[in-house]
């Protein structure tokens, strides 16, 4: 037999027996018992544990639950004989916990141990906080500190800011709605727990900044319908079509994309235009709103095309958006933007933005305005780039 050949047979050999090595170790190590877990030591988050060595072993395998008789998931794998020990990190205080385990190999698992984590003194305690939109304000929650008796809340401009309380609940309410913040302003929330005993406060550990935008607000306002004395006012006409009845189908499109796309809208459109220009401004007036807008179409006489009108350059930036969302969505022409100082839809609202839009002729326009849901979609389109919310098509 040639060298060559000799050297290859070996080789094969070789490669062949570490090959069935781990299965000639799975063979002869399954039947192995595991030594019994003892728990050496607690934390509040953590648990740890210890075994005699099991010879023979080629590692083990340590399974935690919930309860002495649920269901056991694997937390470690260890591949060596020789460690037998084993830290569980990253679990809950004050929670008792079973563990069991296994020679790796081997499907014979040792009796289950019970451990139970530390609890956390309440000067150590943080709640767990999240904050959600809810309604036209921001909810702050947290989870239950043990001992509480109340809760304080707090709220800065910026994650190292200076943080002032805006509210405290009792031990039993877990939420607060902030509805004092700047519509579409970025704030952050912090929240402790205080205990009353021997007639003075003692507090938990704030939690972390929880950053959260509120959720934009708006006003839109239909043109026309009820007038300041409370009778109907269709506004301009043209055969048997109103200014009234063009833009209430506009509006509600222009709210439900506004709404679909999270932001708050106040408007006298959800009851069919009940309420008259000076109701809405009032109505506006009482909320923390970032724009006012009211809807309206110019009479028969007037050119084609759109004219948002403005008095600041706040206005105008609204107005600009606008006129540019409903562009993009509907083909009509404009006519501009035009400044004017004399209407109480622009001089009235307290809201940082104003535009009363002037959608164009109703002789010349009212076959793009029977495009309600396009023409809604476009002022829609137009409001969302103007508060820099993403439109939820």
């Amino acid at each position: 037999m040639k060298k060559r050949s000799v050297v290859s047979i070996v080789l094969f050999l070789c490669l062949g027996m570490f090959f069935v090595l781990p299965e000639t170790a799975s063979a002869a190590t399954k039947n192995l018992e595991m030594s019994q877990l003892s728990v050496t030591a607690a934390t509040t988050t953590s648990v740890s544990l210890s075994w005699k060595k099991v010879n023979g072993a080629y590692g083990y395998y340590i399974y935690r639950a919930s309860s002495k008789n649920g269901t056991y998931q694997k937390v470690a794998g260890l591949k060596k004989g020789k460690i037998i020990k084993y830290t569980d990190t990253g679990l809950s205080p004050s929670k008792t916990y079973y563990y069991k385990a296994r020679v790796r190999y081997s499907k014979k698992y040792c009796k289950p141990v019970k451990a139970a984590t530390k609890s956390v003194s309440f000067s150590d305690a943080k709640p767990a906080v999240t904050v959600a939109v809810y309604k036209s304000g921001s909810r702050v929650k947290w989870k239950a500190v043990s001992g509480a008796t109340s809760y304080r809340v707090y709220r800065a401009t910026s994650s190292g800011g200076s943080y002032s309380r805006i509210g405290t609940t009792s031990s039993s309410k877990l939420y607060y709605t902030d509805y004092s913040g700047t519509s579409g302003k970025t704030y952050y929330y912090k929240v402790r727990a205080a205990k009353w005993k021997s007639g003075k406060y003692t507090y938990s550990r704030y939690c972390s900044a929880v950053k959260f935008r509120t959720v934009s607000r708006v006003f839109v306002a239909c043109g026309h319908g009820t007038d300041i004395l409370g009778a109907w006012d269709s506004g301009c006409t043209y055969k048997n079509m109103s200014e009234a009845g063009l833009m209430l189908p506009i509006t509600k499109s222009m709210v439900k994309y506004l709404r679909a796309s999270g932001v708050y809208v106040y408007t006298d459109a959800d009851a069919n235009n009940n309420k008259n220009m000076l109701a809405c401004v009032k109505w506006a007036n009482k909320k923390r709103i970032s724009a006012y807008m009211s809807i309206h179409c110019d009479w028969r006489y007037a050119p084609t095309g759109t004219l948002p009108l403005y008095k600041s350059s706040a206005d105008k930036k609204l107005a600009q958006a606008l006129n540019k969302g409903v562009r993009s969505n509907v083909s009509i022409a404009t006519r501009g933007l035009s400044y004017r100082w004399d209407l109480y839809e622009l001089s009235a609202p307290k809201a940082p933005a104003a535009c009363i839009f002037e959608t164009g002729s109703i002789s010349k326009d009212y076959k793009k305005f029977k495009k309600h849901d396009a023409y809604g979609k476009g002022l829609a389109k137009g409001m969302c780039s103007y508060l820099g919310v993403k439109f939820a098509d």
